[in-house]
């Protein structure tokens, strides 16, 4: 089985991490690897599924207490090698999200959002799902999250964990007052339409430093992906 590790961490700490797959029988190589460790915190593996999409990971996490179940800590990476040299494992698979606009499309694991350029000015945009209609948004922007994503920067804008759909949050608004139409979970065959009236923004997906630029007059589309990022995880 061909293993590559991903990282962003000190050579000498990846190298052991390498040195562990040899000891194991794996073949240690970025050329169509069979799996891939994702080695380090959360946006490691955010950057990682962006570089390397679909491809099985193990979420070897280098410090500190794991932070989901799908993590791997370094004390008990070995085992796991073990456990998946002799096929006692199985693959988990996550739901992403995809934002097109004018033909340019961003995928993401945990989110994408629309946010406005300046910090200074709101934007004033339109939101349609499913033919539903929210006119006249004032806010920062919009995030549009995964289940895998509702623990992140979508409950630190008042969203609650969800395991199915989408969510949908408001960035910010000085309007709709409504809390019921800030922050909503809506089916994973939803349709959100964004259409920008005023203002310069960013659309943006993840920890992906290549954004797109969108202005007053243009309009996003955002869905389920038909992507899946998956994970490993030992029975």
């Amino acid at each position: 089985m061909r293993a590559f590790v991903f990282s962003f961490l000190p050579k000498k700490d990846v190298n052991a991490v390498k040195k562990l797959l040899l000891k194991k029988g794996f073949i240690v190589s970025a050329y169509k690897p069979d799996i891939i460790v994702s080695f380090g915190g959360d946006g490691t593996f955010l950057s990682c599924e962006r570089n390397y999409p679909g491809i099985p990971k193990i979420l070897l996490r280098n410090i500190g207490k794991k932070t989901k179940e799908i993590d791997v800590s370094l004390s008990e990476f070995e085992r796991v090698l073990e456990k998946i040299r002799k096929g006692l494992y199985e693959i988990i698979e996550f739901e992403k999200v995809e934002a097109v606009c004018d033909k340019k499309k961003l995928v993401g694991l945990n989110e994408v959002q629309i946010r406005n350029r300046l910090p200074i000015e709101a934007l004033r945009f339109s939101v349609k799902i499913n033919g539903k209609v929210i006119e006249n948004v004032i806010a920062d922007g919009i995030l549009v999250a995964t289940p895998f994503g509702s623990t992140g920067y979508f409950s630190s804008m008042g969203g609650r964990k969800f395991k199915k759909g989408l969510g949908v949050c408001l960035n910010n608004p000085y309007y709709p007052r409504e809390k019921s139409k800030r922050c909503m979970i809506v089916s994973e065959r939803a349709r959100i339409h964004v259409k920008i009236n005023y203002g310069d923004a960013y659309l943006a997906a993840d920890n992906n430093r290549n954004v797109v630029n969108i202005k007053a007059g243009d309009e996003v589309t955002i869905r389920k992906s038909e992507e899946k990022a998956k994970v490993i995880v030992v029975k």
